[in-house]
């Protein structure tokens, strides 16, 4: 276990397949409650060995968080050799953090990409927050009369053994459920949901992977003529090994995604000897939704171009 050593700060400029550019303009038009469009802020940390990387990305001017992603970038990116244990929107909703830890036995330089779409807001945001304390679950739940308009996580504990698997907005956008799967209790799960009155048409819109899909699996889920993704959140299936690696934020026009990983087999540690990848302890680690267990899921929150 290398946590807590060496963690890596930065907005290096290296070019990462997660994100485009660091700052993608929206392309819709503006909003009839502020003057700006949608934009998608991204950065990237240091490409280098060190075993946790973090990186923040903040939204400009007045503009506030409206979705958080982020995920492994580089080549580790869906090896299964790194685990995202963060995507955190902070409480004022002005920027989201991501971070990331290397499982035992990774080689070789990596990076963690945040995201975040910012837009201007003439109704509140609020972001609530569910923390489960030795569970493997944990739910946030918007207030009445706000929808979930973005998700987060946050997951304590080795990450040789713990790992994110589900994300899951429910169908009427009012919780975001957070879970790991492991083979021991975590030793604490936080969920994030971004909270906003709705103002016009919202719905849950889901995608899944192929039958027989291999790994890494991405899936995405697009924009509409009249609306556009803003959260997202997926499961990543295919069985106890298998956690999500990024939540991904894509350019106006092109929507939403996750990418999910096989947890590779731990290389030897000098006095453990080979562990085991995460895996649920009875069953019960994984909160499954639809009972498509073997399928990668994403789950897109669509809203219409005004609100």
């Amino acid at each position: 276990m290398r946590a807590g050593t060496g963690r890596t700060v930065g907005h290096g400029s290296v070019a990462v397949a997660l994100v485009a550019a660091s700052l993608v303009a929206g392309t819709g038009p503006a909003r009839a409650d502020g003057p700006h469009a949608p934009v998608l802020v991204a950065a990237a940390s240091l490409h280098d060995e060190s075993p946790e990387k973090e990186v923040t990305v903040r939204c400009p001017g007045a503009t506030l968080v409206f979705s958080a992603g982020g995920g492994v970038g580089g080549s580790a990116g869906g090896t299964g050799q790194v685990v995202v244990t963060a995507v955190v929107p902070d409480v004022g909703l002005t920027t989201v953090t991501v971070r990331a830890v290397a499982r035992t036995g990774q080689r070789g330089p990596w990076s963690v990409v945040g995201q975040a779409i910012c837009e201007a807001s003439g109704s509140a945001l609020r972001r609530a927050v569910g923390t489960a304390v030795g569970e493997y679950t944990a739910t946030a739940t918007c207030g009445p009369g706000t929808k979930v308009w973005g998700t987060g996580f946050r997951v304590t504990g080795d990450p040789d053994h713990v790992a994110v698997a589900e994300v899951v907005p429910d169908p009427g956008l009012t919780k975001v459920a957070v879970g790991v799967t492991s083979d021991g209790p975590p030793t604490e799960v936080t969920a994030y949901a971004i909270c906003r009155a709705q103002t016009g048409t919202m719905r849950r819109v889901a995608a899944v992977s192929p039958d027989g899909a291999g790994w890494p699996r991405s899936v995405t889920v697009a924009d509409t003529a009249d609306a556009r993704i803003y959260g997202v959140g997926g499961r990543a299936g295919g069985g106890p090994h298998a956690y999500l690696d990024a939540l991904v934020l894509r350019p106006s026009g092109a929507g939403g995604g996750v990418r999910a990983a096989l947890a590779a087999p731990i290389r030897a540690a000098a006095a453990t000897g080979v562990r085991p990848g995460p895996r649920p302890a009875d069953g019960t680690g994984v909160a499954t939704t639809d009972g498509t267990d073997d399928e990668t899921v994403v789950y897109g929150i669509l809203a219409g171009s005004f609100h």
